[in-house]
């Protein structure tokens, strides 16, 4: 064990049994033959040399623990989200059923999901106005619960603007991005058939089965022209553009027709709310 400790350069292996002794025997005939050289510059070497790799192990200690810290700090920030996430869904719960699409929703549109199902919620309440007057006579306090139905849905409508501006903002941005997309994409298409058309001119000068296929099978003509594309390196490389462009387009179609769902129910929840408190206003 010893050895392990204070030796940086063995192992206890027996390769290198030779190496330690001759080791021994050089320090040994130093001390006898010139002991001063030994005190002066071979403790002090040996000692200066034992400092730089205790000094790289604290360093290294000193990383591992502050690599330990940061993964603990991640983790918990980490299980903080998550945590906030099961609240968040345990929340939505309580309004009703959720299902795995509305929890997947609410990861990406967090706000917009939430006020979606309040709204649902609380303009359906509305709807028993009626009949829950009715039951007035036997329930007195009912008139209470009935007007804070009324104040909810009152105070829900401004929420619901302030949601369909940022949920209109965000639509219009989008709508931008998308026009830079196609364009970007139809120059690169451009690109590409210029390239396709090149290489056909090519084949249809210097292959004369190309040329017969052109009349007698257009189908396995055009299949000869694609191979002959993904072959040049120009179109190669349009078409991996075309790849990463076209996942971008996906991908912000699918966050505006997100969005513009949420807006058109908005809306039509908020018309519904409107025109049920104009009706209690004519009837009171």
């Amino acid at each position: 064990m010893d050895h392990v400790r204070y030796t940086r350069d063995y192992e206890p292996r027996r390769y290198n049994w030779e190496n330690a002794l001759s080791f021994i025997e050089e320090v040994s005939n130093l001390i006898t033959t010139d002991s001063e050289k030994f005190e002066k510059e071979w403790i002090i070497n040996e000692v200066e040399k034992m400092m730089e790799g205790l000094k790289s192990i604290n360093n290294d200690i000193a990383q591992y623990y502050e690599k330990q810290k940061e993964a603990k700090e991640k983790e918990e920030e980490d299980e903080k989200k998550i945590e906030k996430e099961h609240k968040e869904i345990q929340r939505i719960i309580r309004y009703r059923f959720v299902d795995d699409l509305t929890i997947k929703r609410h990861k990406i549109y967090e706000h917009e999901t939430l006020l979606t199902i309040q709204v649902d919620k609380l303009s359906a309440a509305l709807a028993l106005l009626e009949d829950l007057t009715a039951i007035q006579n036997i329930y007195a306090s009912i008139l209470n619960h009935i007007e804070t139905i009324v104040q909810y849905n009152a105070e829900l409508v401004p929420a619901i603007t302030l949601c369909r501006n940022d949920l209109q903002e965000r639509i219009k941005v989008l709508n931008e991005q998308l026009d830079v997309l196609y364009a970007q994409n139809e120059i690169i298409q451009n690109k590409k058939q210029a390239i396709k058309n090149e290489i056909d001119n090519k084949l249809e000068e210097n292959n004369e089965q190309y040329k017969l296929w052109t009349t007698q099978n257009p189908d396995i003509q055009q299949y000869m022209l694609l191979r002959e594309c993904k072959k040049d390196e120009r179109y190669i490389k349009l078409q991996e553009e075309t790849t990463a462009l076209i996942e971008k387009i996906n991908n912000a179609r699918c966050e505006k027709d997100d969005r513009e769902s949420f807006d058109k129910h908005l809306a039509e929840r908020k018309e519904y709310i409107e025109n049920k408190l104009k009706e209690r206003n004519k009837v009171m």
